[in-house]
């Protein structure tokens, strides 16, 4: 892909979470910095109003919007990460006992997001969903709520090597794209992580996670000098947002 056209949206959330699915995460539920791919397509499916079905199933006549859409995020800012302890309920037969639960929060992040698509259509009907959403715009939880302070149009163009990417997620295995002599530096700040790319829907209603994919969390800045397909969102000759598509 050359160029393809976006939404580029910037929210602003007072707190968010990005739990990962783990056995040891059941009394202390953990947060990653990035929403996943399945977070993402959430939001644009709330802003057009659809549902599971035609996130995951079928859309318009035609195939999910999963599949019609590339998503990606930049992290621009967290103030500070909170935990916020739940007591909660348990029962064992008959009898009840209290159990203590913590959750990881981030507070006050704000994100650059980006909605893609060959199908010029779909992305103009994102830009007006999210500038008149069907349903409240989220990220992580349905209660995590995200203020939209500007969305707009954006013609992203692919980038060639030597470029930079820093603060942002992506799906690959980073340590052989960029030069030997950073590799050390940059095995010490990478976190790794498996996420589901989408959710198969079953006949009654549940989902379940498909498309399992591993992830790299990237804090720091790093030069790519290996030829992996990128995106800007700056003009050829200036600096912008560079990311890869989840």
């Amino acid at each position: 892909m050359k160029a393809i056209s976006a939404v580029r949206v910037h929210v602003v959330g007072l707190f968010n979470s990005f739990k990962p699915r783990a056995p040891e995460d059941v009394r202390y539920h953990r947060t990653y910095e990035f929403p996943p791919r399945t977070t993402l397509l959430g939001f644009a499916a709330a802003s057009l109003g659809l549902g599971e079905t035609e996130l995951y199933v079928e859309w318009d006549g035609g195939p999910p919007l999963a599949d019609r859409l590339e998503v990606a995020s930049i992290l621009k800012e967290v103030t500070g990460h909170i935990r916020d302890y739940w007591t909660i309920k348990k029962f064992k037969g008959k009898a009840s006992f209290p159990a203590m639960q913590v959750r990881e929060q981030l507070f006050k992040p704000s994100y650059t997001l980006y909605f893609a698509s060959h199908k010029e259509e779909i992305v103009k009907k994102i830009y007006n969903g999210i500038l008149n959403p069907h349903y409240p715009l989220s990220l992580g939880r349905d209660d995590e709520l995200v203020r939209v302070t500007v969305a707009e149009p954006s013609n992203l163009r692919m980038l060639k090597p030597p470029f930079s990417l820093s603060k942002t997620l992506l799906p690959m295995d980073l340590i052989p794209m960029i030069k030997e002599e950073d590799r050390i530096a940059l095995l010490k700040s990478l976190t790794r992580l498996k996420f589901a790319r989408r959710f198969s829907i079953m006949e009654d209603g549940t989902r379940v996670e498909n498309d399992m994919k591993e992830y790299v969390q990237l804090s720091d800045s790093v030069h790519v000098v290996e030829d992996i397909e990128a995106y800007t969102d700056a003009p050829q000759g200036e600096e912008g947002n560079n990311f890869v598509f989840l």
